[in-house]
């Protein structure tokens, strides 16, 4: 049976709990978007007939989604309520290694909302159970690399 520890990949971007530690098994990040400098705009008719735009309030940093591939039911738990825990604000790290070099990359800390997860295979003795779901509209609160 393969591994199911996250430290065992680290070549694969991948969700960490808030502190940067390891679920109890690998989650990790599929289709992965990165972020960018997101804008509030705003158009209006001018007199003239023209279309006029405007930036309204402060830009944010976000990311349009990924796909999240958890191994584990007792992990698929623990992502769950991570990201919805009071005491971290549900806020999870985000840990992107460069293709390159897996020593260097950049971790975002993130929040989530993640809807329900679908299991990718059959549940089935000696097996680990794979659960996925695709999040939209991820918001990147700091960035830092590594």
């Amino acid at each position: 049976m393969p591994s199911t520890d996250g430290s065992d990949y680290l070549r694969l971007p991948q969700l960490l709990k808030t502190n940067g530690d390891y679920f109890s098994a690998i989650v990790v990040v599929q289709k992965y978007l990165p972020p960018y400098t997101h804008n509030y705009r705003e158009s209006v008719t001018l007199g003239n007939n023209a279309t006029g735009r405007t930036v309204v309030g402060d830009s944010w940093n976000a990311s349009d989604g990924f796909a999240i591939e958890v191994w584990g039911a007792g992990t698929y738990i623990e992502l769950s309520e991570d990201a919805w825990a009071v005491e971290t604000n549900g806020i999870l790290t985000l840990r992107v290694p460069s293709i390159s070099d897996s020593s260097e990359g950049d971790l975002y800390s993130v929040i989530i909302d993640i809807p329900p997860m679908s299991r990718l295979y059959p549940r089935r003795e000696g097996g680990v159970q794979v659960f996925t779901v695709d999040v939209e509209n991820v918001e990147v609160l700091g960035h830092e690399t590594y």
